[in-house]
């Protein structure tokens, strides 16, 4: 069972119009009507960003995301008519795009990293969580700052695996940190990769989260691309 994480930059899509236009043949009809809704031109590149991404990632099957019908589930996650056996996942935020495409269900999330609000962990985390950044703010600002988000992709991670969507509160579930790994405090039916496994210097910029469901742990390709 393998799962791929594909992460890009979508640098040259911002800052070069031309770029851009060159990546919209490739991308389906439903993605590029998403695109015609976002206002805002940084909105639009990581929407297609994300979408290269995904077609990267089906090549491997034989597909390519422009000829993919979707389908969406009932609370919204979508999936491939032509390949329900598949699942993917998809998430952008700043520079940073992210699909994750496997045989089990799965869930990404990235988020750039700035100041952390405690009165937000207070708010949408549980009593655990906050106690995980109570221990990592001894260490610092920094290590607090990683520790909130880390956890807040985490989470959201877990939420799009599972295609709860809004049913699902942040505070209904807590994580622990064990044998170097994170996972929900009692229950083991999900694998979790934060940034610690998925970036090979460690946490950066942005935050990574991946969830998936388990069956068994998953064999984990990583591909860096620039757009």
């Amino acid at each position: 069972m393998v799962l791929d994480i594909y992460i890009g930059d979508v640098s040259e899509l911002l800052n070069d119009e031309r770029v851009y236009e060159s990546y919209l043949s490739e991308l389906s009809e439903e993605r590029k009507n998403k695109l015609k809704k976002i206002k805002s031109h940084s909105g639009r590149c990581r929407s297609a960003g994300v979408g290269v991404l995904l077609d990267e990632a089906l090549k491997k099957y034989g597909f390519r995301e422009k000829d993919m019908t979707y389908g969406y589930g009932e609370v919204g996650k979508p999936y491939f008519k032509e390949a329900p056996e598949l699942y993917f996942n998809l998430s952008h935020s700043g520079c940073k795009v992210m699909c994750v495409l496997g045989s089990i269900p799965v869930g990404c999330d990235i988020e750039y990293i700035k100041k952390a609000n405690a009165g937000i962990a207070k708010r949408f985390f549980s009593a655990k969580d906050n106690e995980l950044l109570e221990e990592a703010s001894e260490y610092g600002e920094q290590k607090y700052r990683e520790c909130f988000y880390r956890l807040w992709t985490l989470k959201e991670s877990y939420i799009k695996c599972t295609g709860q969507g809004l049913k699902c509160s942040m505070d209904s579930f807590s994580f622990v940190y064990e044998d170097e790994r994170y996972h929900i405090a009692g229950n083991e039916d999900f694998n979790f990769l934060s940034d610690i496994e998925i970036l090979e210097d460690g946490i950066e910029e942005y935050a990574y989260a991946v969830c998936a469901k388990k069956k068994e742990s998953p064999d984990i390709n990583i591909h860096r691309i620039i757009l």
